[in-house]
Protein backbone atom coordinates (compact mmCIF):
# COMPACT_ATOMS: atom_id res chain seq x y z
CA UNK A 1 0.00 0.00 0.00
CA UNK A 2 1.05 3.59 -0.49
CA UNK A 3 0.03 4.31 3.12
CA UNK A 4 1.34 2.42 6.17
CA UNK A 5 -0.91 2.63 9.23
CA UNK A 6 0.29 1.91 12.77
CA UNK A 7 -1.62 0.91 15.88
CA UNK A 8 -0.71 -1.01 19.05
CA UNK A 9 -1.82 -4.40 20.30
CA UNK A 10 -3.56 -2.78 23.28
CA UNK A 11 -5.31 -0.11 21.20
CA UNK A 12 -9.01 -0.36 20.33
CA UNK A 13 -9.64 1.62 17.13
CA UNK A 14 -13.07 3.18 16.84
CA UNK A 15 -15.46 2.43 13.96
CA UNK A 16 -14.44 4.45 10.91
CA UNK A 17 -10.88 4.86 12.21
CA UNK A 18 -9.10 3.64 9.10
CA UNK A 19 -11.15 5.80 6.75
CA UNK A 20 -10.57 8.84 8.98
CA UNK A 21 -6.81 8.44 9.21
CA UNK A 22 -6.47 7.93 5.45
CA UNK A 23 -8.60 10.91 4.39
CA UNK A 24 -5.97 13.69 4.89
CA UNK A 25 -3.57 11.96 2.48
CA UNK A 26 -5.59 13.44 -0.39
CA UNK A 27 -3.28 16.44 0.16
CA UNK A 28 0.09 15.52 -1.41
CA UNK A 29 1.92 17.76 1.10
CA UNK A 30 0.81 15.49 3.96
CA UNK A 31 3.47 12.89 4.77
CA UNK A 32 1.84 11.57 7.95
CA UNK A 33 -1.37 11.67 9.94
CA UNK A 34 -1.75 11.23 13.68
CA UNK A 35 -4.93 10.53 15.55
CA UNK A 36 -6.02 10.75 19.17
CA UNK A 37 -5.05 8.18 21.76
CA UNK A 38 -7.26 8.14 24.84
CA UNK A 39 -7.56 5.62 27.68
CA UNK A 40 -11.02 4.05 27.85
CA UNK A 41 -11.49 5.18 31.47
CA UNK A 42 -9.77 7.26 34.12
CA UNK A 43 -6.86 5.63 35.91
CA UNK A 44 -7.63 4.50 39.45
CA UNK A 45 -3.93 4.19 40.31
CA UNK A 46 -0.55 5.12 38.80
CA UNK A 47 -0.24 1.52 37.59
CA UNK A 48 -3.19 2.10 35.26
CA UNK A 49 -1.80 5.24 33.63
CA UNK A 50 -1.84 5.06 29.85
CA UNK A 51 -0.41 7.30 27.13
CA UNK A 52 -2.63 10.03 25.73
CA UNK A 53 -2.39 12.01 22.54
CA UNK A 54 -4.50 15.01 21.65
CA UNK A 55 -2.06 16.14 18.96
CA UNK A 56 1.66 16.66 18.53
CA UNK A 57 2.80 13.53 20.39
CA UNK A 58 3.05 11.23 17.33
CA UNK A 59 2.40 7.91 19.07
CA UNK A 60 2.45 4.96 16.68
CA UNK A 61 -0.64 3.70 18.50
CA UNK A 62 -2.52 5.89 15.99
CA UNK A 63 -0.31 7.09 13.12
CA UNK A 64 -0.12 6.65 9.38
CA UNK A 65 2.73 7.49 6.99
CA UNK A 66 3.21 7.56 3.27
CA UNK A 67 5.31 4.53 2.34
CA UNK A 68 7.70 6.72 0.34
CA UNK A 69 8.29 8.85 3.46
CA UNK A 70 9.17 5.79 5.53
CA UNK A 71 11.51 4.54 2.80
CA UNK A 72 13.26 7.90 2.52
CA UNK A 73 13.70 8.15 6.30
CA UNK A 74 14.80 4.53 6.65
CA UNK A 75 11.92 3.49 8.92
CA UNK A 76 11.99 3.41 12.69
CA UNK A 77 15.42 3.86 14.27
CA UNK A 78 16.15 0.50 15.87
CA UNK A 79 19.11 1.83 17.86
CA UNK A 80 16.88 3.05 20.70
CA UNK A 81 17.68 0.92 23.74
CA UNK A 82 14.15 1.08 25.18
CA UNK A 83 10.83 0.92 23.33
CA UNK A 84 10.21 4.65 23.70
CA UNK A 85 10.59 7.79 21.59
CA UNK A 86 11.46 6.01 18.35
CA UNK A 87 7.98 6.98 17.13
CA UNK A 88 8.61 10.64 17.99
CA UNK A 89 11.97 10.49 16.22
CA UNK A 90 10.26 9.05 13.14
CA UNK A 91 7.77 11.93 13.12
CA UNK A 92 10.51 14.56 13.53
CA UNK A 93 12.30 13.10 10.52
CA UNK A 94 9.06 12.99 8.52
CA UNK A 95 8.34 16.65 9.28
CA UNK A 96 11.43 17.56 7.28
CA UNK A 97 9.72 16.11 4.21
CA UNK A 98 6.22 17.52 4.57
CA UNK A 99 3.30 18.11 6.89
CA UNK A 100 1.97 15.91 9.68
CA UNK A 101 -1.69 16.60 10.42
CA UNK A 102 -3.87 15.61 13.36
Amino acid sequence: SEIVVFTDSDTLPQPGWLESILEPFADEQVVAVEGPVRPPSAARSPLEEAPRNEGGVHLTANMAYRRKTLVEIGGLDESYLLPAFEDVDLALCAQKLGRIVF
